[in-house]
C-alpha cells in the first residue's frame, strides 16, 4: 500500500526493482502493477537496459498482460538496442515471446539477431543460455533477416561442440567397456554445462540433435506453425526453450 501511495515518484530503477520483486513471489497484484506499468510508460526514456529487462520481465512471469507497456518496452528496446548487452537482449525476447506479442517480436528480432550477432562473445563470456535463447528464436525463425547469420554462428559456438559431445555420449568410441566410455562422456558433458552456462539446449536446437543422433520425430506439416504458439509457451513455463 505505501508502495502503491508513493509510485508517482519512484524513478525507473525502483519501478523496475519493486516488479523484479513481485514476480519471484507470485505477487500479481492488479493496481500496484497497473500503477507500476503507467508510471513507467512515461519514464521509459529514463529506463536502463537493465531495469527495462528486468520490468519486462517481471509482468511476463506474473502473466499479465498489459498491451500498452508491452508495445512501449518493444519500441524503447528498438531504439537502444545497440547500447543494450546480451542478456537484456534475451530478456527482452524472451518476455515478448511469453506474451505472444508476435509482431512486437518479430520487429524487435529483426535487429536483435544482427546486433547479437555482432556483439555477442564465446562462452562463457557471453552465457550460453544467451546463445541458446536468441539462436532458438533464430532457427525457429529462419527467414527473419538476420536469423541464417545468427543460427550459423550459434552452430560455431555451441551446436557443434554440444552434438560432439552427446554423440560421444550416445556411441562410446569402444564397445569393450561401455560403462567406462559412457561415464567418460558424461563427464565431459558435466564439465562442459556449466562451464560454458548452458543450463539447457532449447526446443529447435534439441529437436534437430536428436534428428542427427538418429531417433525418429515426427514432422509437422508444412501449413502448421512448428513449434506451435501452445507449445512454446509450454517450454518457457518449464525452462527449456
Amino acid at each position: 500500500a505505501s508502495s502503491l501511495a508513493r509510485i508517482m515518484d519512484f524513478w525507473s530503477m525502483e519501478m523496475s526493482n519493486l516488479s523484479w520483486a513481485c514476480a519471484p513471489r507470485g505477487f500479481a497484484d492488479a493496481p500496484l502493477l497497473s500503477a507500476i506499468a503507467s508510471q513507467s510508460r512515461a519514464k521509459l526514456p529514463y529506463f536502463r537496459a537493465q531495469d527495462l529487462s528486468n520490468l519486462v520481465w517481471s509482468f511476463a512471469s506474473l502473466a499479465v498482460e498489459h498491451p500498452p507497456l508491452l508495445a512501449a518496452i518493444a519500441a524503447a528496446a528498438l531504439r537502444n538496442l545497440t547500447v543494450y548487452d546480451t542478456q537484456a537482449m534475451t530478456s527482452i525476447a524472451w518476455a515478448l515471446d511469453v506474451m505472444r506479442d508476435e509482431a512486437a517480436l518479430d520487429g524487435y528480432l529483426d535487429a536483435a539477431f544482427a546486433h547479437f550477432a555482432e556483439t555477442a562473445t564465446p562462452t562463457p563470456r557471453t552465457s550460453g543460455m544467451s546463445w541458446v535463447e536468441l539462436g532458438s528464436a533464430a532457427l525457429a525463425r529462419p527467414t527473419l533477416p538476420g536469423a541464417p547469420v545468427l543460427a550459423a554462428r550459434f552452430g560455431d559456438e555451441l551446436g557443434r561442440p554440444v552434438l560432439a559431445l552427446l554423440k560421444s555420449l550416445a556411441s562410446p568410441a569402444s564397445h569393450a567397456e561401455p560403462g567406462q566410455n559412457h561415464g567418460a562422456a558424461f563427464r565431459m558433458l558435466a564439465d562442459y554445462a556449466p562451464r560454458h552456462r548452458v543450463p539447457h539446449l532449447g526446443l529447435p536446437f534439441t529437436r534437430r540433435a536428436l534428428a542427427n543422433l538418429g531417433v525418429a520425430l515426427h514432422q509437422p506439416s508444412s501449413a502448421g506453425e512448428y513449434p506451435s504458439a501452445e507449445l512454446r509457451e509450454e517450454c518457457w513455463l518449464v525452462g527449456i526453450w
